[in-house]
């Protein structure tokens, strides 16, 4: 029998994690910690100059339809056509013509002097994208969890985004709104090298520290139909990387049981978890 929590939270970023792991995980005294994230943190500007940052052209976030029913069709999928409809109907649903990157105005990618891209140096004072952030905030857990005798694993994080990718404009707004707007004017190209260095500097953090490594990226396919946008999984996406994910862990519990590091028992005098609240109603009148 295996506990297992989710903590996460949405849109937080190293620093929230590593206090919730402080303050909420660490009580139960897990053995394994597993850490998922790297877009929140993931600033462009670390390694563009200069550039416009209102899209010309392209995809927009004018809706034909309610907002509402915008906010509901992330969630439903008969509201989710129902939007796609209107949109067609009206002309007005994001697109890029063929679903293909609109074009980006010119600007100059400014790697970092002396960082090798290939085989990063982790103590490199510019990591792009916040890694030096994240390394930082990755030390406070590992110290959390190695003061109760919990383990770290880190995982690859996936980004839907290649040069040359094509999408349908109508089925896969979201994920053409996020590439194109949410991180605009940021080609396709360097989306896709920046998400690669990131994993990289991940996966060499792992070995660095003797963590394991949990390739969600690698092992992940690359279908635009499991994807509410560019990061975010929908329910078969999600049932998907979920398999990913139990399919690399499995061989870590396995050696824990087989060298009886787990299951571990409950040191003597150890605080007890955090406690459970049964709730209560309260009414109150509101003017």
């Amino acid at each position: 029998r295996f506990e297992v929590l989710n903590a996460g939270r949405e849109g937080i970023s190293s620093p929230d994690i590593a206090a919730v792991v402080h303050t909420e995980v660490l009580p139960l005294r897990p053995d394994l910690v597993v850490y998922y994230e790297g877009a929140n943190q993931f600033r462009l500007a670390s390694v563009v100059e200069d550039v416009a940052t209102t899209p010309a052209g392209g995809p927009t976030q004018t809706e034909a339809a309610p907002s509402w029913l915008a906010t509901v069709a992330r969630y439903s999928a008969l509201a989710g056509r129902i939007d796609a409809a209107v949109g067609a109907a009206v002309g007005a649903a994001t697109s890029t013509g063929d679903g293909r990157e609109p074009p980006k105005p010119d600007y100059r990618l400014a790697w970092p002097a002396g960082l090798d891209e290939q085989d990063p140096d982790l103590a490199h004072p510019r990591l792009p994208v916040s890694l030096n952030e994240i390394q930082r905030d990755l030390d406070r857990i590992r110290a959390d969890l190695a003061g109760i005798g919990g383990e770290l694993a880190l995982s690859s994080f996936f980004w839907l985004v290649k040069d040359g990718l094509a999408l349908d404009p109508i089925r896969h707004k979201y994920i053409l709104q996020q590439l194109n707007i949410a991180n605009h004017p940021t080609r396709y190209r360097d989306l896709e090298r920046l998400a690669a260095f990131q994993n990289r500097v991940f996966a060499k953090y792992a070995r660095t520290h003797g963590l394991a490594f949990i390739d969600i990226a690698g092992t992940t396919p690359f279908e635009p139909d499991l994807f509410v946008d560019a990061i975010h999984t929908n329910p078969a996406g999600s049932r998907v990387r979920g398999w990913v994910v139990f399919n690399q862990l499995l061989p870590i519990v396995e050696k824990r049981l087989a060298d009886r590091t787990w299951p571990r028992p409950w040191p003597l005098g150890a605080p007890s978890p955090l406690p459970t609240f049964t709730p209560r109603e309260i009414t109150f009148t509101c003017k």
